[in-house]
């Protein structure tokens, strides 16, 4: 997702990364958020999937998983926040949501 806006928080990159991780390598999400106000938690929050998955589909499968966003560089208003997702086996697929908050309503993106 790039250049989403969800009310005051605007979401500018999620990246993943390795892209297409070996069996059991843990994959690094970065998340880059601007917001008017401090960000004051945020967190990925995933699922897992055999099956490849669609736009559409992937909006079915549960959450289940979270994985507090700590953050890296930059400020709680403009900055670049991470965590890290334990490996799963190959053939795993992971839909993951960025959860965020400034201290009002929680707000929520979607990515694959």
């Amino acid at each position: 997702m790039k250049s989403s806006e969800h009310g005051a928080i605007t979401i500018l990159d999620v990246n993943a990364m390795p892209s297409q991780p070996a069996s059991g390598e843990p994959v690094k999400v970065t998340v880059h958020m601007q917001s008017q106000s401090p960000i004051t938690s945020s967190s990925v929050k995933y699922g897992l999937s055999d099956s490849p998955l669609t736009k559409k589909s992937m909006l079915s499968v549960s959450r289940v998983y979270d994985s507090v966003l700590s953050l890296e560089s930059g400020s709680a208003k403009d900055g670049y926040w991470s965590c890290t997702i334990p490996g799963k086996s190959a053939g795993t697929y992971m839909p993951l949501s960025v959860w965020m908050t400034d201290g009002r309503i929680p707000q929520k993106a979607d990515h694959t």
